[in-house]
């Protein structure tokens, strides 16, 4: 097999951190709706709860 390229590694580590960090912010921006849910969930049961 022949050596990869300089340029070609760089890409396919460019390429991974990418991933890698579109991954993070995705889980990150599921963390936050998931948050958002909890809390609504939780004032609507408190509002049940009052009437």
């Amino acid at each position: 097999m022949g050596r990869t390229s300089r340029i070609a590694r760089k890409a396919s580590d460019a390429l991974a951190l990418a991933v890698e960090e579109r991954r993070n912010r995705t889980r990150l921006e599921r963390d936050d709706s998931q948050r958002y849910y909890d809390r609504v969930r939780a004032e609507l049961a408190m509002q049940r709860g009052l009437i």
